[in-house]
């Protein structure tokens, strides 16, 4: 059985060293502890094999069935693992109720507030099957704890793994490399084993886990079957239908680099041969909005710049995968893909192996299927000349960060030309009150001068009048004095 206690021992072995680095480099939050608790299931039985270490374990939940978690100490977060495609479940605490399983995940984490010392997870479906449940206090998540992210808007390399457990064996030395260099690696398996092998879909979160990968993997619904060629593979699945889930994927993530299996199927699998073959097909129709119209319209078109194959012989790469990973903690790409391929426990027993085609010198061994080589196997953004796959194209993040920086200088200078704009229309309305003031200022003085000249017009009247009147009145006096004298003289 798979324990889930021997895959926290092999992910402390891969990932314990770079969370040690980390905590030496720079201050870090102390890692969380994993709560004891007590877990009581509303139908009754044993509440112990949900915290049992072990997926084949499980409790059947119908709609309304919960089972509550008991802490002796505040819960920060809840890690629950389900055993089969879940369905939304409700998670209530102190701080209320939330809907959580929207996205699907089968390993969900949730964090809480830290308060509340009890939660209630409840079944809003006939038949989940709950395995695991755990709870953990303040800090850094444990790394059992797996907090998956959705897919991502846009991969710079995405890969197309046949089955699980190919991601490692065959891809396994990508993750690590190119996740350190920043780049968004998406996984879109080519099987799901929910009606074969269960236990394997746990197996995939947690070797991609191990690996560096955070964005939840893709899974279509075509099912494990075995053939040792290809037109075997193709008697058994719908190529056209392969072929659209891989156009649908490549437009959906728009990746910068695609990476497949062998054409020869690697070790001889028919379906790997399939999925290299639908592929090669798939890359020459996701530009083509006349191809696959649906999707087209869903998600627009999208020329892939460059596709890889696993082993192809032309345009070869080789990958250095036994470069210590700083952010890994040291260790090797390779020494994190082997670690990852242990997480597949399922597949212990059969004779595949990681491994890069080198010895421990560094010379060529006899092994055939390195996960360091690749054929470039179309491009629309020329030919490599290093043994680099994000040659030639650039990362997201970094497209988006100048897009931010751009947007952010264009928002500076528009804010800087309305500033102007506001200044300059400040300046105008002041120099327009000014000459106002100034205008009405002169109209008051002009109205101010008429007025002045009009009260001289007029004391210049009443001069004039007052001498007139004064001029008259002396006449008359001179006059009737003259004729006084004249009637005097007669007499």
């Amino acid at each position: 059985m798979h324990r889930l206690k021997f895959a926290n021992v092999v992910k402390g072995l891969a990932l314990g060293a770079a969370a040690l680095a980390m905590v030496m480099s720079s201050p870090k939050e102390a890692l969380a502890a994993e709560l004891e608790t007590n877990i009581v299931i509303s139908t009754g039985g044993d509440g112990k094999k949900l915290h049992d270490e072990m997926y084949s374990t499980y409790t059947v939940l119908d709609s309304g069935d919960y089972v509550e978690i008991i802490a002796s100490e505040g819960i920060k977060g809840i890690y629950v693992v389900w055993n089969k495609p879940v369905k939304e479940w409700s998670l209530k605490s102190g701080a209320g109720e939330m809907i959580c399983g929207k996205d699907g995940f089968i390993h969900e984490y949730v964090e809480l507030d830290g308060q509340t010392k009890s939660v209630r997870i409840t079944s809003q479906s006939n038949g989940m099957e709950l395995s695991e449940v755990y709870a953990c206090g303040a800090g850094e998540l444990p790394e059992n704890f797996q907090n998956w992210q959705k897919p991502c808007e846009n991969a710079d390399i995405m890969i197309f793994p046949a089955h699980a457990d190919d991601e490692i064996l065959f891809f396994g030395g990508i993750m690590p490399t190119y996740i350190d260099k920043g780049a968004r690696v998406q996984v879109v398996y080519m099987t799901q084993f929910w009606d074969t092998t269960s236990i394997r879909e746990h197996e995939k979160l947690d070797g991609l886990w191990v690996s560096g990968v955070r964005n939840y993997p893709v899974n279509p619904e075509f099912t494990d079957l075995y053939s040792e060629t290809l037109e075997g593979a193709k008697s058994q699945y719908d190529s056209e239908a392969i072929t659209e889930y891989m156009v649908e994927n490549i437009r959906r993530f728009k990746p910068s680099v695609v990476v497949a299996h062998d054409f020869k199927g690697e070790y001889g699998h028919g379906y790997h041969m399939l999925t290299a073959d639908c592929l090669s097909k798939a890359v020459e129709l996701t530009g083509k909005s006349t191809e696959y119209t649906e999707s087209a319209t869903k998600y627009g078109v999208w020329d892939v710049p460059k596709t890889y194959i696993h082993l192809y012989e032309k345009n070869q790469i080789t990958l250095n995968l036994r470069t210590p990973i700083k952010s890994m903690g040291n260790k090797t790409a390779l020494e994190i893909a082997k670690a990852a391929y242990k997480m597949h426990w399922s597949q212990q027993w059969t004779w595949y192996f990681v491994d890069d085609g080198l010895d421990e010198d560094g010379k060529p061994n006899d092994y055939k299927y390195s996960c360091a080589k690749f054929g470039l196997y179309r491009t629309t953004v020329g030919a490599d000349t290093g043994n680099d796959m994000l040659e030639n194209v650039r990362l997201y993040a970094d497209i988006e960060a100048e897009n931010k920086k751009l947007a952010e200088e264009e928002a500076s200078k528009q804010a800087l030309e309305e500033q102007k704009k506001i200044e300059e229309e400040s300046k105008r309305v002041k120099e327009s009150e000014q000459a106002k003031v100034a205008e009405e200022n002169a109209k008051a003085k002009a109205d101010k001068d008429v007025g002045n000249m009009i009260k001289i017009c007029i004391a210049i009247i009443i001069l004039i009048v007052s001498a007139l009147l004064l001029v008259h009145i002396l006449t008359g006096r001179r006059v009737r004095r003259a004729v006084r004298r004249r009637r005097n003289n007669r007499q």
